[in-house]
């Protein structure tokens, strides 16, 4: 098992907003991280806040409890974690898809004997596990959603009995989310990609866009969006009950978009727009577009303050914050190998469109910010002789 190395920074994190241009992203202020923890070479694959904790679940079935706060370590282990969904009629232990799920202080895997396992996140420790399965979906407090060795939607108890079980057309690529009382099943190699049903998996509506772009997918309380069209790209959002269409956008981009659109909600502002992050290849400049959720209509157009020619998913927006990641190509002329990436954090006051902060470039690659409570947390993938880390920043209100 590789050793865990714990950095403790004694300086404080500078989260002042300046009053500066938006081209001026070089002269925000430097956030430095509250605490680093390194993870060797193991790509990191998550991060997930359980309380006071922090799990880091890593390549090789690695996962480890930190506390959320110093980033001290509780406990690390590797355990026999495989791929949540099968590929091929197998289930897959290729480090790239290890996946595991936090729910009401427990965690939950699917291991190589094709059981759902749970963990107690204190102690690591297992409480126990579930009978064969074809597939581990989701999780909530209370109960734990599979697809069973017949295809059969079940709801499992916390403690693993079988509390409901239904017929759905599912096949290994197969995905659930949670949104509320719905629960979205989507599965873009079925006739219906997207489905929505109630907690009894009664079927609520579902969705045959024929040019749907899986990938952008989200909802919040009331509505789903979802991301269509290679050539026209629009927005179309519909209502999470019954599945009616409220409205459709279109983007006001050119056609030469290197990602397809991040859709982002403030999950922690009631009124939150929608915001459609966007990389324009054509004038290599990213675009924040903000839509009203109840009418669709486009309110305004915010330039981020920095030039980039990669988007990739990088991004949460909470408490009015944009929190986003930058990566950078070297050429060979910049750094000592071709084709090396560094990257860096930045938070963005959406009301001012101001950048708040950044964090300092480093030759890695960034994954997603997660925001919990007073903290921020990244994990980079290390490149050549630079471990994978998690770094821990304060955010200050």
């Amino acid at each position: 098992m590789r050793a865990l190395t714990l950095t403790t920074l004694a300086i404080p994190v500078v989260l002042w907003c300046a009053c500066i241009s938006p081209n001026a992203s070089e002269k925000s202020p430097l956030a430095v991280p509250v605490w680093t923890t390194t993870l060797g070479d193991a790509r990191i694959k998550d991060l997930m806040p359980t309380g006071a904790r922090l799990l880091i679940c890593a390549a090789y079935g690695r996962l480890v409890s930190l506390d959320r706060a110093s980033g001290r370590a509780y406990w690390d282990k590797t355990l026999p974690i495989v791929s949540r969904f099968r590929q091929d009629g197998k289930l897959q232990d290729a480090y790239f898809d290890e996946e595991v799920l936090y729910a009401g202080g427990r965690l939950y895997f699917l291991g190589q004997d094709e059981r759902v396992h749970v963990l107690d996140d204190k102690s690591g420790a297992e409480l126990g596990h579930s009978a064969p399965v074809f597939s581990l979906l989701g999780v909530t407090e209370n109960a734990v959603y599979v697809l069973d060795a017949a295809r059969r939607l079940t709801e499992l108890d916390a403690l693993g009995h079988v509390t409901m079980q239904t017929s759905v057309e599912g096949t290994e690529a197969a995905r659930l989310e949670i949104s509320g009382e719905r629960l979205i099943l989507r599965c873009p190699t079925c006739s219906l990609p997207i489905r929505v049903l109630d907690r009894s998996a009664r079927l609520l509506w579902s969705c045959s866009l024929a040019d749907l772009v899986a990938a952008t997918v989200t909802a919040d309380s009331n509505q789903l969006y979802v991301f269509i069209g290679q050539e026209h790209r629009e927005i179309v959002s519909f209502d999470l009950s019954t599945g009616h269409e409220l409205w459709r956008s279109n983007l006001s981009v050119s056609k030469g978009m290197n990602a397809p659109p991040l859709l982002l909600v403030d999950g922690q502002s009631a009124d939150s727009p929608l915001y459609v992050a966007v990389a324009d290849s054509g004038s290599q400049e990213q675009y924040l577009l903000i839509f009203d959720r109840r009418s669709g209509q486009q309110e305004s157009k915010l330039r981020l303050p920095w030039d980039t020619s990669a988007l990739d998913g990088r991004a949460v927006i909470v408490r009015h914050t944009l929190f986003m990641t930058q990566t950078k190509l070297h050429s060979i002329f910049e750094s000592f190998d071709s084709g090396t990436m560094d990257s860096r954090l930045h938070a963005l006051d959406l009301g001012t469109g101001k950048e708040l902060w950044h964090s300092a470039w480093r030759f890695e690659v960034l994954d997603t910010p997660v925001v919990y409570r007073d903290m921020m947390y990244v994990a980079s993938w290390g490149q050549y002789k630079n471990p994978s880390c998690v770094q821990a920043f304060r955010i200050v209100n």
